[in-house]
């Protein structure tokens, strides 16, 4: 609540007030020793009025999709650019890696994907090299060289077979291959091209 100057009457605003200084101030120290720094204990109480535990991302591995996903959105769309989502190899490697940056550095990640991707999915190499380093992952086992391409060739397929709506002719239009080799790659991989049919 404040007065204008020009009026007689008290206004209310929104405010949104945010402070930082060079001490390392642990909130969850007693009293005495909040009060033994140069902060006045006084400051200290008008911010610490109520205290939020929020684990690291590592430890919620769930919330990397949805902030992925969130970021991917709005990040594409501050860049006018159309990607609509993001690869299962990529997703894989955003879930393997223990993220010591936490949210601020999944947000990087994205946008650095985004500004990359001449596409319209952000694939695994469109990633930061950090994420694509065998010993960034936690629990993940490293995949061989040909299972890393079967993954990666699998996901073009279904790329295509997204954009072409199910309509496998087209995908292989698409992907610049025959009709036969496109067949044959689905059911290798055991493809439901089906899914992708919208009139189905």
């Amino acid at each position: 609540m404040y007065n204008p100057p020009s009026r007689g009457t008290n206004k209310m605003s929104g405010v949104r007030a945010s402070c930082s200084g060079s001490l390392n101030i642990n909130f969850s120290d007693s009293p005495a020793r909040i009060s033994s720094t140069s902060v006045a204990a006084s400051f200290s109480g008008l911010l610490n009025v109520f205290t939020i535990f929020v684990p690291p991302l590592r430890e919620r591995k769930t919330d990397v999709l949805l902030l992925a996903d969130h970021f991917l959105e709005r990040m594409a769309a501050d860049h006018r650019k159309r990607i609509r989502r993001i690869s299962t190899p990529a997703i894989d490697m955003l879930m393997a890696y223990h993220w010591p940056g936490n949210v601020r550095e999944l947000q990087n990640v994205i946008e650095r994907a985004v500004l990359v991707c001449d596409a319209d999915v952000v694939h695994a190499h469109h990633l930061p090299p950090t994420l694509q380093m065998a010993d960034t992952s936690d629990a993940a086992a490293s995949q061989s060289l040909s299972a890393s391409l079967a993954a990666f060739e699998k996901d073009v397929i279904q790329d295509a077979l997204k954009m072409a709506r199910g309509n496998r002719a087209k995908a292989a239009r698409l992907l610049q291959a025959t009709p036969r080799m496109v067949n044959y790659k689905i059911r290798k991989y055991r493809i439901d091209w089906r899914r992708f049919n919208r009139n189905a």
